[in-house]
């Protein structure tokens, strides 16, 4: 895991039946998994939305994310609860068009910008695994999955 510049947005890379994938999610989301920044957890939670002043005051899991390999992982999970699959929308000229991605969206907490999770998936795959079947996004503290009901 990293930071990404922006100091809000983590990025992950893992992998999916031999495939890389990039996950890029809120610092926000992940305190939500690993249970820290508790306060701004309540804040979140009492409004109801996600904000950039949320993710800024989020230090904890800043720590946790400098720390990973040596975290210990529990069983938390979340099921995230809205998601979208995003590929028609994609700019022809992008890298994620030529290297055949679609994007998988998971809960947007106030407009999609970086509040919610984004998983780059090949096309193959999503086509083999997901399309047109419903199916759960968990986050959890080491890994995301894309659970088909």
């Amino acid at each position: 895991m990293q930071i990404l510049e922006d100091e809000r947005t983590v990025k992950i890379i893992g992998g999916y039946k031999n495939e890389e994938m990039e996950i890029e999610l809120s610092v926000l989301q992940l305190a939500k998994v690993f249970q820290c920044d508790k306060e701004v957890l309540k804040e979140q939670e009492e409004y109801g939305w996600g904000s950039e002043e949320l993710e800024d005051k989020c230090e904890e899991i800043r720590d946790i994310i400098k720390k990973f390999p040596n975290v210990e992982i529990g069983k938390n999970e979340i099921n995230v609860g809205y998601t979208s699959v995003v590929n028609k929308s994609i700019d022809r000229d992008s890298e994620d068009m030529k290297n055949q991605v679609v994007r998988v969206f998971g809960e947007d907490l106030c407009g999609w910008g970086n509040e919610g999770i984004m998983i780059r998936f090949p096309v193959e795959l999503c086509k083999q695994d997901l399309q047109g079947k419903e199916f759960d996004f968990i986050l959890k503290q080491d890994s995301i999955e894309l659970r088909v009901k």
